[in-house]
């Protein structure tokens, strides 16, 4: 069984949903990939709680200096998309790498701490 859990990638009307995602898994990691197109790193905001993920992305479409525009088929873009976690997630240790058109989020499971019961 899977211990991560989707939620709607369509936060608002206006919005748009990323791209493909590929999801992987190990004991102590959750690795997601995401396709972003023509979205450069600047463009991502990722807030991540104990269980959850959330990814924004944002871009213009700029005029170049000394041009005008004749044609527009590119739009500017708002994206969104948030995962959610059944096993808390150690957010404070997530990386994010953006190369070729594609986001890779490295997301830590949070460990779980055995506690030794002591005899007083």
């Amino acid at each position: 069984m899977h211990s991560l859990m989707f939620s709607n990638p369509f936060l608002n009307q206006e919005a748009t949903s990323f791209g493909k995602a590929n999801i992987f898994e190990n004991d102590q990691t959750y690795l997601i990939e995401i396709e972003a197109p023509g979205f450069s790193k600047e463009d991502f905001s990722i807030t991540a709680t104990t269980n959850s993920l959330q990814i924004q992305a944002n871009r213009t479409v700029e005029i170049p200096e000394g041009f005008n525009l004749h044609r527009q088929e590119s739009q500017a873009t708002s994206l969104k998309r948030e995962f959610r976690f059944r096993r808390n997630i150690n957010a404070d240790t997530i990386e994010a790498k953006s190369n070729n058109g594609i986001l890779s989020l490295h997301i830590p499971k949070k460990q779980v701490r055995l506690i030794e019961v002591q005899a007083i």
